[in-house]
């Protein structure tokens, strides 16, 4: 029982750290208070460990102990109470903050180890408060339903006091008491879910969050998140709960949440159109000038669901609507006020236009989405934000090799090695290589484009070598299609290496919309022609690695 002896080595310090500080034996004895209480993992397979720090502010241990109650008899949990607050403090503004409360709270999921830390702070006024849940496990951005470290959901001070699941309504826990562990049989009934819409939809979202946060989560938890769901009021209904406009749209952004997490666990797919119907509801109550970060993450989660479906359905006009989205963000949002919003809108607004061009074949959209993700690297440059930078910089160049291929010329494609040699500044192989694979495939097709249309063998010889370093770290990694296609391109290369002294005129293909080559099942060209095919390698490993 790895995890239970673990946790008691965490609830109980040894002796060498009881006289840590201020407030150590304190913290020792409300963690110790809790040992009788605790269910270790074993108890039920797959169980998900949710840590509930207490919130920062006015009666914190207070809804930490409430939410602990609310929330403890849902299935296939063990809860854990850390009896501290994780604040947002230190330099730097929002985004800063966010960054280093994150990386204190991994530092406690990874020593409990839990899967999923639930944490916040209650506003002054004490009539609410700030629920954020961070995952032991990042989710690549853009994904729907996932919660990033801006992820906020404002929800009423009060919340959990109806109870716990199968207790009577208005039970509450104990004034003082701990809670850490926490598990139900999966004979759940309906009726014995939180009490009040609110809460039911805060706990569904909270469990939406755990399954997400437990890689290959399965079982009990995902049940529960599926039971508590059907008893869900839909979207219009909970419009009548009469909380304010932010509280209604959390709620709402939370329950798009939770049928998204659903979806990602094997649920039926129509669980999408109701992830989008939630997210539109979200979005109506809000504007730019009342709440500005919450409005900017329900238009965030609207437009990645939009693409999600445009892929599904392979709809341009999903994508368009996402499109019109993120115009408004990058239109609204100002440079000065929200510089990081405003540069992600703009990065984000390139990544959907650059997919909208894919499926329309219209290079105009190629050159739109440059604007974009010029605009962004204006506020995201390698100085101030260097992984972002490199991440920009890469989808920068695939989309400026895609563009090369639609124009005759060279210099879109000139401008693509450029790009992707700069990334690899950040993209160094000993540091980051499944990201350095990335962007070195991305420069092998790029230069292996350029090179049969001006045929420089350095550049042939470049990308050689970048596709077999890719290769190799794909073959560490099992990126099974990266792999296929890489080795496409590399016997490509290879074999026009070998002929330099022929002519390599004879192997650059026509140009113009009628000699692109058709796409394979899944989007991977069958055979190599310039770099679409790598680019695609690339953007499929982004999504899976990133």
């Amino acid at each position: 029982m790895p995890l239970f002896d673990s946790l008691l080595r965490w609830l109980i310090p040894d002796s060498k750290n009881e006289k840590s500080g201020p407030g150590g034996k304190d913290k020792i004895e409300r963690r110790a208070s809790a040992r009788a209480s605790f269910v270790p993992s074993s108890v039920v397979p797959d169980a998900i460990a949710v840590m509930i720090a207490d919130f920062d502010g006015p009666d914190g241990e207070g809804l930490a102990e409430r939410l602990a109650g609310s929330i403890g008899a849902l299935p296939g949990l063990v809860l854990l109470r850390r009896k501290e607050p994780l604040r947002l403090s230190g330099p730097g503004g929002v985004t800063e903050k966010l960054a280093a409360a994150a990386e204190r709270g991994r530092a406690w999921l990874q020593d409990a180890p839990a899967d999923l830390l639930v944490w916040g702070e209650i506003s002054p006024d004490i009539h609410s408060a700030t629920l954020r849940l961070l995952p032991a496990i990042a989710e690549p951005d853009g994904v729907v339903g996932a919660f990033g470290l801006g992820d906020a959901f404002e929800v009423p001070a009060a919340l959990g006091g109806a109870g716990r699941l199968n207790e009577k309504p208005g039970a509450g826990i104990a004034a003082g008491s701990s809670i850490f562990g926490a598990v139900m049989p999966i004979g759940m009934r309906s009726h014995d879910a939180p009490g009040g819409d609110v809460d039911r939809v805060a706990a569904a979202t909270v469990l939406a969050a755990a399954v997400r946060g437990k890689a290959g989560a399965k079982g009990l938890a995902i049940e529960g998140l599926r039971r508590l769901l059907a008893d869900m009021p839909d979207p219009a209904a909970l419009a009548s709960a009469g909380q304010p406009p932010a509280i209604m749209a959390s709620l709402m952004l939370g329950l798009g949440h939770a049928h998204a997490a659903d979806v990602r666990c094997g649920g039926d797919p129509a669980g999408l159109k109701r992830t989008l119907a939630c997210y539109r509801a979200a979005a109506e109550r809000l504007t730019a000038l009342t709440s500005p970060l919450l409005w900017a993450q329900a238009q965030n989660h609207l437009a990645a669901v939009l693409i999600a479906l445009a892929e599904s359905e392979h709809s341009p006009a999903r994508l368009r609507d996402a499109v019109a989205v993120h115009r408004t963000m990058a239109e609204t949002l100002t440079r000065i006020e929200h510089p990081n919003d405003w540069a992600l809108a703009h990065a984000r607004l390139g990544s959907i236009l650059y997919r909208l061009g894919q499926m329309e074949g219209q290079p105009k959209h190629f050159r739109d989405a440059a604007i974009a993700y010029q605009q962004a690297l204006t506020v995201f440059t390698q100085a101030a934000h260097p992984l972002r930078w490199s991440d920009l910089m890469h989808h920068y160049g695939v989309l400026l090799t895609a563009l090369g291929e639609h124009m005759t010329g060279t210099a879109a494609l000139e401008q693509a090695v450029m790009v992707f040699r700069k990334a690899l500044n950040v993209r160094r192989r000993d540091i980051l290589p499944l990201f350095w694979a990335q962007t070195a495939s991305g420069l092998g097709a790029a230069a292996f484009a350029l090179a049969k249309r001006n045929g420089d063998a350095a550049l042939l010889r470049e990308a050689v070598g970048c596709f077999e370093g890719a290769l190799e770290i794909y073959g560490q990694l099992g990126q099974g299609q990266a792999i296929a296609v890489l080795q496409r391109n590399l016997q490509r290369a290879q074999r026009l290496l070998e002929t330099r002294g022929a002519t390599l005129a004879d192997d650059v293909a026509p140009k113009g919309a009628d000699a692109a080559p058709a796409r394979a099942a899944g989007g991977v060209q069958p055979e190599l022609s310039g770099a679409k095919a790598a680019a695609s390698a690339a953007r499929s490993t982004v999504k899976s690695g990133k």
